[in-house]
């Protein structure tokens, strides 16, 4: 009697290697999620250090021009009030005028974000403040738009691809901070 023998090969079924590149295809999407919530938040925490770097820029300029922050939209001259003016400062339709003001302190960082609403704007939006007569340029406030919601330290939240903003100064002309609507990013 003869016994016919099959030669197995080691060697996986279809079956098997589709199951393999299901499982691998879950597992790559689960961290590419997890990687652009990372992201955002990396974005997040880099602006913030740009608004940082900006407010030191502020102030040098503050200290080496008589104690008037700068106009957002003209060029400042003596005893220009420019409050209540805005000034994108990082998106696409930021200003050569105030670039060149800030420009001896810092370098603002180009940023043509992806926002819902408008994408030209960027993150950060500075605001001059104060009164037409003295002190002239006394306040300023910094829009930043976040892109990831943050519990801040009294348990309210800011949400995800919103505007908050940072108030410097004694904000005395109310008129001019048409702001009110925003919270505090802090």
């Amino acid at each position: 009697m003869t016994y016919l023998v099959r030669n197995k090969t080691n060697g996986f079924t279809l079956i098997e290697v589709m199951v393999v590149i299901t499982i691998i295809g879950l597992l790559a999407s689960s961290v590419l999620a997890a990687m652009s919530s990372t992201r955002d938040k990396a974005r997040d925490t880099s602006r913030l250090s740009t608004v940082k770097e900006f407010q030191k820029a502020l102030e040098l300029y503050r200290n080496a021009n008589g104690g008037d922050y700068p106009c957002a939209t003209v060029a400042c001259s003596a005893g220009a009030s420019n409050a209540g003016a805005q000034v994108i400062t990082n998106g696409t339709a930021r200003s050569a005028i105030f670039d060149g003001v800030i420009s001896p302190y810092m370098l603002i960082p180009d940023e043509i974000s992806a926002f819902v609403g408008n994408p030209s704007w960027g993150s950060i939006v500075y605001r001059t403040g104060g009164t037409l007569t003295a002190p002239v340029r006394d306040s300023y406030t910094i829009l930043f738009r976040r892109e990831q919601s943050v519990t801040k330290s009294d348990g309210s939240i800011i949400n995800a691809q919103s505007w908050c903003d940072i108030r410097v100064g004694p904000n005395t002309n109310a008129v001019n901070w048409p702001d009110a609507n925003y919270p505090n990013c802090f």
